[in-house]
């Protein structure tokens, strides 16, 4: 009937708004120019403010365009956790390229499949991993991050660059177990990043946060929302180096030393820090704690409760609309869901014909707007599958079975297909 799709209708967008700015790199320089001196990033190698990681990047930049690095490239970074990991991928992003972030715990033959899928111009990575891949192939950051005479600063070309090309790509599991390369743009992931009250996990960040903790690996989508979070808001990103990430109390002791009151992980390291005292007692600092990859029970936001007043916040998305459509305020919730749209999103929950599900009726979620990728790297078949236009509106078959709450909140039940997911990564069985 016409009032149920009306109210449907109202539960597909919160807010639709033109875009301030698409281009990351740009939302990064602006918060550079706007907080030069300020810390802008603590990692385990040293501290750097706005300024020194702008220019930083900008000689990154101009050495790849020196190399001929341009527009519409790809650059894959293999770096360890440190500082330079931001000055390369900033400086990519400036010099027109997208980049493509892996972790170097990854098997050689992984990163020369993506090498190989992404054809990527080059690998940025340190002087211990250039002879595992193509000769020629391999950048070493050291020499990357200086200008040219001394005290020259190296600026960049414009690359001429647009919202509509590609910021990264990132490698998700595939059903074959080669990888699949998800292609997304920079229009999509400066919505996601801007502070507007549609994006609730943005815009407490740029009201409340100072200080940022940042445990996810750089590989998995989900870090933007730690490190792109912080930096473009002009917040201090707290990058916790592979010991502490995997160590409660070190985290502990980073938190309490660096003043951090947001953090944010998969549900289940977050359970596994809280069954440290140090860690718990850390959390009582906090102003946001958001979790995120995978299903969050509810009795986490209990247990975070009995040792902190932060506000706790869910996020949901599959990679190929952006890292996260929804987010949830489970502060004061009855029970667990993803919550509304973000900010230019639009989503529908359909049946088995791609018809809307009636009220109350799970069905499989669609989500549509601004974030949604381009589509798989080289697999024009699954592509096609799986990203159509409804509506007149770019939308991603999230293959997750949903339905809506009275509120309009979205809840997840689980998958229409095999897939898995373990510490917030795909699986596909």
């Amino acid at each position: 009937p016409d009032a149920q799709r009306e109210a449907l209708e109202k539960f597909s967008t919160v807010a639709l708004a033109e875009p301030e700015e698409t281009l990351l790199h740009r939302m990064f320089e602006k918060a550079a120019q706007a907080n030069p001196s300020k810390t802008a990033l603590v990692a385990v190698d040293r501290t750097m403010t706005f300024a020194e990681l702008d220019a930083e990047a900008d000689a990154v930049a101009a050495n790849l365009q020196a190399r001929g690095v341009g527009r519409g490239d790809a650059v894959v970074l293999l770096l360890p956790r440190q500082s330079w990991y931001f000055s390369a991928m900033f400086g990519a992003l400036k010099a027109g390229a997208a980049f493509i972030p892996c972790d170097p715990k990854y098997p050689a033959d992984r990163i020369n499949a993506i090498i190989s899928d992404a054809d990527a111009k080059f690998i940025v990575t340190t002087a211990d991993k250039t002879g595992a891949y193509p000769e020629g192939k391999t950048l070493e950051i050291g020499t990357l991050q200086h200008g040219g005479a001394a005290g020259v600063r190296a600026l960049p070309e414009d690359p001429g660059v647009t919202g509509e090309d590609l910021a990264y790509m990132i490698y998700t599991s595939g059903s074959t177990g080669k990888p699949k390369g998800v292609m997304l743009r920079h229009a999509g992931i400066c919505n996601y990043l801007r502070a507007h009250p549609a994006n609730i996990h943005m815009d407490i960040i740029a009201r409340e946060i100072t200080a940022y903790v940042s445990v996810t690996t750089v590989s998995f989508d989900m870090s933007f929302k730690e490190h792109c979070g912080a930096l473009v808001n002009g917040k201090t990103l707290v990058f916790a180096g592979d010991d502490q990430m995997n160590d409660p109390e070190e985290l502990a002791k980073l938190i309490v030393q660096n003043k951090a009151d947001a953090i944010n992980a998969t549900p289940s390291r977050l359970q596994q820090y809280l069954e440290c005292e140090a860690f718990r007692k850390a959390l009582g600092r906090m102003k946001l704690v958001q979790a995120g990859g995978e299903m969050y029970p509810f009795a986490l936001r209990d247990q975070l409760k009995a040792v902190t007043k932060a506000k706790f916040y869910n996020t949901y998305g599959p990679t190929e609309i952006t890292v996260s459509s929804n987010v949830a305020d489970l502060t004061d919730a009855a029970y667990v869901h993803v919550g509304r749209p973000l900010l230019n999103y639009r989503e529908w929950i359909v049946d088995k014909f791609g018809d809307l599900a009636p009220f109350g009726v799970t069905g499989e979620l669609w989500i549509g707007g601004i974030g949604v990728a381009k589509g798989y790297r080289n697999l024009p078949e699954q592509t096609a599958a799986r990203f159509v236009t409804y509506e007149g509106v770019p939308v991603y078959k999230s293959g997750d079975l949903a339905r809506w709450d009275a509120d309009g909140n979205v809840l997840i039940f689980g998958r229409i297909d095999s897939q898995v997911k373990l510490r917030g990564l795909r699986i596909e069985l």
